[in-house]
């Protein structure tokens, strides 16, 4: 077994004291909060394929139903959030930002596999860094459940728009209501557009499991703008 280049097979237990000071630095180059420079997020697309290449090792025609950008805020000790009926209006945390703020980006992402041949789908997490204790750095599954999403799910490569592209062409049409809700969170969620029947990047104004007042649909094959 590894952790983080550590094999834990040849750690001596119980470990001593000084056996936790000693590995104390390593575990804390993972940690968002112990680290003094900023770690960068990633794009969606990015995020997508190492969660895409570990649910191949699921099932090798795992196919993608959705993936979703969270923010980082929510998992750090001591967020102020602020819920108004139509979702996350904002996050603030008193800690200094781990992860440094790039719209478009994120420290973590969700994505959602499905197994037609399994008749299941899957959740797995991909975060850039730990955070608090719910969070860990690296990929990680949830367990299998029933499939029950009748959305057309799709490969990543048909996706050739990636989030910061969207994210982009969305400001150009929501300039104005972005200005007037400043703080709020910003969600990034790839998804087989029913309508539309090919991906679409859907840029929500608020978190994207809950109803927004606000989001803007970019086709996530070209990067055009289709609706508000």
């Amino acid at each position: 077994m590894r952790m983080d280049g550590i094999r834990t097979d040849t750690l001596k237990l119980p470990m001593t004291r000084r056996d936790l000071i000693a590995l104390g630095p390593l575990f804390a180059l993972n940690n968002c909060s112990a680290r003094k420079e900023p770690i960068m997020p990633v794009t969606g697309l990015r995020a997508l394929e190492g969660m895409y290449r570990q649910a191949l090792d699921w099932t090798e025609d795992a196919r993608v139903l959705s993936c979703s950008s969270m923010d980082l805020c929510l998992f750090l000790p001591g967020s102020a959030i602020a819920v108004s009926d139509l979702g996350v209006v904002s996050c603030r945390s008193t800690q200094p930002a781990p992860v440094k703020t790039q719209r478009g980006r994120a420290a973590v992402w969700q994505a959602v596999f499905v197994s037609p041949s399994f008749g299941q789908q899957r959740r797995y997490t991909s975060s850039v860094c730990d955070s608090g204790a719910t969070l860990r750095k690296g990929i990680f599954p949830d367990a299998a459940t029933a499939l029950t999403s009748d959305a057309p799910p799709f490969l990543p490569e048909d996706a050739h728009i990636d989030s910061d592209q969207a994210w982009a062409t969305a400001l150009q049409h929501a300039a104005d209501y972005d200005g007037k809700h400043p703080g709020t969170v910003v969600s990034l969620v790839l998804n087989a557009g029913r309508a539309a029947g090919k991906p679409v990047w859907d840029v929500i104004w608020g978190e994207g499991h809950v109803p927004s007042e606000f989001s803007i649909r970019i086709d996530a094959d070209t990067g055009q703008y289709m609706q508000t």
